[in-house]
């Protein structure tokens, strides 16, 4: 008679194995909404479906949206500042490198807070709106999808102003 705790535990394990790849397709899909395909691909994930990736997209889009728009985006962009601060103290970074650990520290806290809401183990409280986003028909670059468009750069300029915030603490 075979031992079928013995395949109950292979397939729990393989089940487990499953969720882990699935967080870490999500975790790199979640760090940018319009170049999370490309870096899951780089990273070894196959590409989704056009009808998959563009719903990932929205999903992946509406999240930095809503942080930005929330109390959650000025938390973000602070946080990368500070640490960006902390790893180069003595302002060794150019305003070129400092954009992109800046960028690269908030993608990271992003990507992280999904996967936090995706597990249960967070909730957003502060509730925004996000206006529809159309990705593949000609009314993408409609009024409501470009105001998307246009809060997600701002959410980005908040961390090009690396220089400025450089000469501030040093008049200080």
């Amino acid at each position: 008679m075979p031992d079928l705790g013995q395949k109950r535990k292979v397939d729990m394990s393989e089940d487990a194995d499953h969720e882990v790849r699935k967080q870490r397709r999500n975790f790199f899909l979640y760090l940018s909404p319009f170049e999370g395909h490309s870096i899951a691909n780089d990273n070894g994930f196959v590409p989704s479906s056009e009808e998959a990736m563009e719903a990932e997209i929205k999903d992946v889009l509406a999240l930095w949206l809503t942080l930005q728009q929330g109390k959650a985006g000025e938390m973000i962009a602070n946080s990368a500042w500070w640490m960006t601060r902390h790893m180069d103290p003595d302002n060794q970074l150019t305003a070129e490198s400092g954009v992109g650990m800046l960028d690269s520290l908030t993608s990271f806290a992003v990507s992280v807070i999904s996967m936090l809401l995706n597990s249960g183990v967070i909730s957003l409280n502060e509730k925004v709106e996000i206006p529809d986003i159309m990705l593949s028909t000609a009314e993408f670059f409609s009024k409501d999808q470009s105001e998307a468009l246009s809060l997600f750069e701002d959410f980005m300029n908040k961390f090009t102003n690396y220089e400025e915030n450089i000469e501030d603490d040093e008049d200080e």
